[in-house]
């Protein structure tokens, strides 16, 4: 899978700087979304893992993760990050650098996704 990039706006806009961004599957299967509410650079990992997105988030930015089992998330700040799955807010996974956040609906949503 290739990275992903910015998703354009509605009407095909692309995000004026310093505007909120979204990236990843904006209208497509996804049930995990990532907000930053500060600045949070996030790396998620397929199931061999493999990088599939690498980015700084700025407050305001959103991913779409891709509805695919067996994915992970590295993150330098994770404080800065707000997760839903289905719309629900999970659990913070607090903290700063968190090397092994799996992305999995239900342990994000019984605050289990963080690996020690």
């Amino acid at each position: 899978m290739p990275p992903v990039q910015a998703a354009a706006v509605p009407g095909g806009a692309v995000p004026a700087p310093g505007e909120p961004r979204v990236y990843g599957l904006a209208n497509g299967e996804t049930r995990i979304l990532i907000r930053a509410s500060s600045d949070s650079w996030i790396q998620v990992r397929d199931r061999d893992h493999k990088p599939i997105f690498t980015r700084e988030l700025h407050a305001g930015d959103t991913y779409h993760v891709p509805d695919e089992p067996g994915l992970t998330m590295k993150t330098g700040k994770a404080a800065g990050l707000v997760i839903t799955v289905d719309g629900r807010q999970t659990p913070a996974i607090g903290g700063a650098v968190r090397p092994n956040v799996y992305l999995d609906p239900e342990r994000l949503l019984a605050g289990t996704a963080v690996a020690d």
